[in-house]
């Protein structure tokens, strides 16, 4: 479809990376909630606690992993290698993505 729009529109490395990595975060970011209250409450059997972990909880933590990883690697200078393949770029884009993602309240849309 983006060929019809975008004429010199190529796929490469990056951009497959950059999308399959976001789309995985996105998804945890919708089905997390579940899958901890699940880990928590079956693996480590911990039932009581399992309601007190809620989306904002799990927005944080998120956010919290994604700042860490988004400091390491502008901190090291990974994100400055130069060469036709920069890893370290596309995963920093992703973070980026994510935090400004999670930052919206999608509960205030009216769909």
């Amino acid at each position: 479809m983006l060929f019809l729009f975008v004429p010199n529109f190529t796929i490469n490395l990056n951009s497959i990376l950059y999308t399959l990595i976001t789309l995985f975060l996105i998804l945890y970011r919708l089905v997390g909630v579940w899958v901890n209250q699940f880990f928590i409450s079956v693996v480590m059997s911990q039932k009581k606690i399992k309601h007190e972990y809620t989306s904002e909880v799990l927005v944080s933590h998120i956010n919290l992993i994604y700042i860490v990883i988004f400091i390491l690697i502008n901190s090291t200078g990974l994100i400055y290698k130069q060469g036709d393949y920069n890893f370290y770029n596309v995963l920093n884009n992703c973070f980026i993505t994510a935090i400004a993602i999670n930052q919206v309240n999608w509960r205030s849309f009216k769909f």
